[in-house]
Parts: structure tokens; C-alpha cells; sequence
């Protein structure tokens, strides 16, 4: 089953529902695409919805998916395209893992990305000024 996704414009982020099977080459590709909407748009705070994407994916899956996902960040670092954004991922922790962070958190201060279980705590903290 292919990784899908579509976007929805909310009032105070930009909601990104992704579904289907995860494999890497198609999580990559999809991100691919997602992050080019995201500077299309020039939005700032995104909620990657992934509660609906099947899969139980390796450690090393993980891995490579959230390495390649940090380099595309750190494509956004430093172009001013959107500003400082925040990009909030939900999903089980069975896809993410306990290395999301230590993945995929990009050292630079204009991107910044959290894991979340919830959608609730994931647009609370979207939505939440920065301190």
C-alpha cells in the first residue's frame, strides 16, 4: 500500500493526514512532496498527522527515514522561506520510535520538531507561543 497524504489549511497550522503502508523509499518521497507544499505555502507550523499510516518499521527504517527527514530540514534552515517553524508529528510509537528525536531534532534554532501521540497535545503545542 503506497504512503498518501493530504493537506488541510487550518486556522492556526497547516494539518498534513498522512495514511497507507510505510516503507521508506514511499515515506521518502511523500516527505518530499509535503515539504515542498510547505514552502509553497510559506506556512510555519505544521501538524504531521500519521495515526491512519500503517507499519511497523525497523529500527534501521527508522533511522534512515528520520536522517533523510532532518536533511530536508536542514534544507529550511537559514532561507528565511518560512521563517521559524515547528512541525509536530503524531503517531504511535511504534512507527517513531524512542530515536525520533535524537534523529530528526535539526541543530538549527528555525526548525524546530517534536514527536507527540495525540493530536491534542500536538496542536497545543503548535499553537502555544514560543519561550
Amino acid at each position: 500500500m503506497a504512503v498518501e497524504f493530504s493537506f488541510e489549511e487550518r486556522r492556526d497550522y497547516f494539518h498534513v493526514h498522512v495514511t497507507g503502508g510505510f516503507t521508506v523509499s514511499q515515506a521518502c518521497d511523500a516527505f518530499v512532496r509535503v515539504a515542498a507544499t510547505i514552502k509553497a505555502y510559506r506556512v510555519t507550523k505544521v501538524l504531521v498527522d500519521c495515526l491512519k499510516l500503517d507499519g511497523n518499521p525497523s529500527a534501521f527504517d527508522r533511522f534512515m527515514y528520520f536522517n533523510f527527514v532532518a536533511g530536508e530540514f536542514a534544507k529550511f534552515a537559514g532561507t528565511g522561506a518560512a521563517g521559524t517553524m515547528r512541525i509536530a508529528y503524531v503517531a504511535a510509537e511504534s512507527l517513531l520510535g524512542r530515536e525520533f528525536l535524537v534523529t530528526v531534532d535539526p541543530p538549527h534554532r528555525d526548525v524546530e520538531v517534536a514527536p507527540f501521540e495525540t493530536t491534542t497535545e500536538a496542536i497545543r503545542w503548535l499553537t502555544t507561543a514560543r519561550h
